[in-house]
């Protein structure tokens, strides 16, 4: 089956710009979520490297949340509201398969 994506730009509250991207990816049966989070103080936002990162973290077997609560806080922000976009776009799936499964993120944030 093909690959279908949904994305949502993750961007700064005080002037709406890009910081990042997240996915959600259809990958036959299952849903797939990754991020990309810039730099903002050494990085210049690029849409199609953002969408690139997310998409190979998405395919990934597993990966880390960003490493400071505000940040982890906005991708995680993105996760939900692209888990409700998901669960409306892929009906014919589980909602169960569309859920969010946190098994293969990693925070540095909660307890193992």
């Amino acid at each position: 089956m093909k690959q279908q994506l949904l994305k949502s730009y993750i961007r700064n509250t005080e002037t709406n710009q890009p910081r990042g991207v997240a996915v959600a990816i259809r990958n036959n049966d299952e849903i797939l979520y990754g991020f990309s989070l810039l730099n903002i103080n050494m990085d210049k936002f690029d849409k199609s490297i953002g969408l690139n990162i997310a998409v190979n973290r998405a395919m990934s077997e597993s990966y880390e949340l960003p490493d400071t609560p505000d940040r982890e806080a906005m991708v995680l922000g993105a996760f939900n509201r692209l888990e409700q976009r998901a669960l409306k776009y892929f009906k014919d799936l589980d909602p169960a398969k569309v859920k969010l499964m946190p098994s293969n993120i990693e925070s540095p944030f909660t307890e193992a």
